[in-house]
């Protein structure tokens, strides 16, 4: 009996190897349409994912970066001028924050219907998908990068 439930879950573990790495090659070719909506102005979208190592006594948790790990075209959203964070609030009606030129309202759009998206996603998910500790770059041409990140 043992031997059969052992039989049973080596089974149900390769299915999901197989569904995963199916997965994983279809994961950027689903992202094209949001690609091509940008006009070639994101030719590429990328977030560290990992586990802390430490979390001041309380449990570690995987979880992806898309608020503050997210990188457009190889440069963090938050370095870049034109997404200037307090947009956010410019749309919402914040007087104190009126329009200025340098923001790309447009790109602003485009990198929240990213985020949304792949928020809505379950991180679990992307830990099967491309591993614990890396940073994942999707690129615009259908393919997948992930490097080896480091934290603290």
């Amino acid at each position: 009996m043992i031997e059969q439930i052992k039989e049973k879950i080596a089974a149900i573990q390769k299915q999901k190897e197989e569904l995963t790495a199916q997965l994983r090659n279809d994961f950027a070719p689903m992202l094209k349409p949001l690609f091509e909506k940008t006009n070639g102005k994101i030719k590429s979208i990328g977030w560290s994912q990992y586990t802390p190592y430490f979390n001041d006594g309380e449990e570690c948790v995987f979880s992806t970066n898309f608020n503050w790990g997210l990188s457009i075209n190889g440069e963090r959203v938050d370095d870049i001028k034109a997404l200037a964070w307090e947009i956010k609030y410019h749309l919402k009606g914040d007087p104190k924050y009126p329009f200025k030129p340098e923001w790309d309202l447009e790109l602003y759009g485009f990198v929240e219907e990213f985020k949304g998206l792949l928020e809505s996603i379950e991180d679990s998910f992307y830990k099967d998908l491309f591993g614990d500790h890396v940073e994942v770059t999707v690129n615009a041409d259908g393919t997948v990068e992930t490097e080896h990140y480091n934290h603290d």
